[in-house]
């Protein structure tokens, strides 16, 4: 039996190795998760959005999330996405050769980013394969600085000659989407391609303009 953790919000304790009780996992859930966003032809899903209102949580979970220090805690907040992905796309017609990817690490090293726990959680709770495909090509620094200009510079490139036909994509915090952009091109534009994150941060609140609209009812 796993001994209780404290809740990252309330310190609470949180049994069967829980990182958030179950009060604080109702309440994150009330934020109204995002299920129809979208950027040129891809589609977001977000388990929040990152506004003045938001902000401070926001924070803290990525701050919680900093290092891989918190792998459980990313499991299980991928684990609450896979659940809200799934809800959206019950009546679309899911492909069943889905493999999932993370956006990859920041800085060199190992694999132990946000985004390689938010997927982890979402591999699990799908039952899909999770595949660590893409490096970045170049050191990136602090990308919330970049300009616009500079983000669509930022290459990712596969690890592998084989492209996927069905890539869900995990990121942690999803802004001009260019990221999801790249890595839809270094995988070589896969059929199939969904993007999934923590939080869409929209580029208005950082000075941009927003490149991410919400998607056209069918």
């Amino acid at each position: 039996m796993k001994l209780p953790k404290p809740c990252v919000f309330c310190c609470k304790l949180c049994w069967h190795g829980f990182a958030i009780c179950k009060i604080c996992r109702s309440e994150l859930l009330k934020r109204k998760p995002l299920r129809k966003l979208r950027f040129g032809s891809h589609e977001l899903a977000a388990l929040m959005l990152w506004n003045t209102k938001n902000e401070n949580i926001v924070r803290h979970l990525i701050y919680q999330l900093k290092g891989g220090a918190r792998g459980n805690l990313g499991e299980e907040l991928g684990r609450l996405l896979a659940d809200h992905w799934v809800q959206f796309y019950l009546r679309q017609q899911i492909p069943k050769n889905l493999v999932v990817v993370p956006a990859p690490p920041r800085r060199n090293g190992p694999f132990n980013d946000h985004a390689y726990f938010l997927a982890k959680g979402v591999s699990d709770r799908l039952q899909l394969p999770m595949c660590q495909l893409l490096e970045r090509s170049c050191e990136l620094g602090n990308q919330r600085s970049l300009p616009k200009k500079e983000r669509k510079k930022r290459k990712l490139v596969a690890l592998t000659s084989i492209s996927p036909t069905g890539v869900l994509f995990v990121d942690d915090v999803v802004t001009s989407g260019s990221t999801a952009i790249a890595g839809f091109e270094a995988l070589k534009r896969p059929r199939y391609f969904k993007v999934l994150a923590l939080a869409y941060r929209p580029l208005l609140l950082l000075g941009g303009s927003s490149v991410i609209k919400p998607h056209a009812p069918s």
